[in-house]
C-alpha cells in the first residue's frame, strides 16, 4: 500500500516531528524530522513508526551504557600495517557494528580457519564460537570502534557507508585484498579445452565498486548494475585483467586461503 505525505507529515512520534517523507534509491520510505534537541535527521519511516527510532541520537547518546569487552585488545586500528589494513577492509565487507560498539562477524564454516585468524590478531586468543553451521566473533569496545569508523565501518553501513582507504596510499591494495576476500569471489570455470578464471566483488554501493576500479590497476574497468536487484558487481575475467589484478592485491601476508588458492597455479 503507496504511504501518502499527509498521514504522517507534520506527526510526531516520540521525539520526532516529522516534516516530510521520501523515497530513498532502496525504495525506503525516509522521513526528514525535527528531534526535540532542534536537529533536522533523516530516518526511516518504518523504525519511527515501531518505535526502534526515537531521536536523531541525541537520546541514545544520553542513555547508552557500553560494556566493553574483558578481554585486552592487542591490535586496536589506531596504527596500520599490510596486516591491520586488510582486515579493516575485511571488516568493511563482513563485519558489523552495532550503536553500543560491539563488532560481529558471522561467516560460513568453511572460513572458520579464517575467523579465528581475526580473534588472534585482535585479541592473541581464539575466541571463535560456532553455532549449527556457521561461525562468530565478537567484542565490544569503544577505542576499536571509534579506529574502525575512519574506514567506513560504522553502523548500518551496508546501504550508506563509502569506503575510506587508508591514508598510506600502499596500503591500499591490502584494504582491497581484504575487502574482496569478505564481499567478493573468485571462481574457475572448465571446459573441454579452457579453464577461465573470474574474480569480482559486489556492493549495494556503486562509488565504493568505483573506489576498487580506480585503485587496481587495470584501465577501462566500470562496475554494472545487476538486473533486477539494487546491487552493482565488478568483475575482471580476461586473462591479462586477472594477471593484473593478482599481481597487484596478492600478499602472503595474509589472504583467504579457501579463495586464493583455487588460483595458486597463477601467482607468481
Amino acid at each position: 500500500m503507496k504511504i501518502k505525505k499527509t498521514d504522517y507529515q507534520f506527526k510526531k512520534f516520540n521525539n520526532l516531528l516529522i516534516l516530510d517523507l521520501e523515497s530513498d534509491k532502496n525504495n525506503h520510505t525516509i522521513a526528514k524530522c525535527k528531534c526535540d534537541c532542534g536537529k533536522i535527521c533523516t530516518k526511516k519511516l518504518s523504525m519511527i513508526k515501531i518505535g526502534h527510532v526515537k531521536s536523531c541520537g541525541c537520546l541514545a547518546q544520553k542513555t547508552r551504557f557500553t560494556k566493553n569487552s574483558k578481554h585486552k585488545l592487542l591490535n586496536d586500528f589506531s596504527k596500520l600495517d599490510k596486516v591491520s589494513a586488510y582486515w579493516a577492509g575485511f571488516l568493511f565487507g563482513d563485519g558489523n557494528i552495532d550503536d553500543n560498539n560491539k563488532l560481529q562477524v558471522c561467516l560460513g564454516l568453511e572460513s572458520k580457519y579464517h575467523l579465528e585468524k581475526l580473534s588472534l590478531f585482535l585479541l592473541g586468543i581464539n575466541k571463535v564460537k560456532v553455532y549449527k553451521d556457521r561461525c562468530h566473533f565478537q567484542i565490544t569496545n569503544d577505542i576499536l570502534a571509534k579506529n574502525l569508523s575512519r574506514f567506513g565501518i560504522i553502523p548500518r553501513k551496508t546501504y550508506y557507508s563509502k569506503i575510506i582507504l587508508p591514508k598510506n596510499t600502499r596500503l591500499h591494495k591490502h584494504f582491497i585484498r581484504g575487502y574482496l576476500d569478505a564481499d567478493g569471489w573468485i571462481s574457475i570455470k572448465e571446459d573441454k579445452k579452457y579453464r577461465y578464471v573470474n574474480i569480482g566483488i559486489c556492493s549495494y554501493l556503486k562509488e565504493n565498486l568505483d573506489i576498487v576500479a580506480q585503485t587496481i590497476p587495470v584501465p577501462n574497468k566500470q562496475p554494472n548494475k545487476i538486473k533486477k536487484r539494487n546491487l552493482y558487481d565488478l568483475r575482471y575475467y580476461s586473462k591479462n585483467d586477472i594477471n593484473s589484478v593478482i599481481n597487484y592485491l596478492f600478499d602472503e601476508s595474509i589472504y583467504l586461503e579457501i579463495k586464493w588458492n583455487k588460483i595458486k597455479h597463477l601467482i607468481k
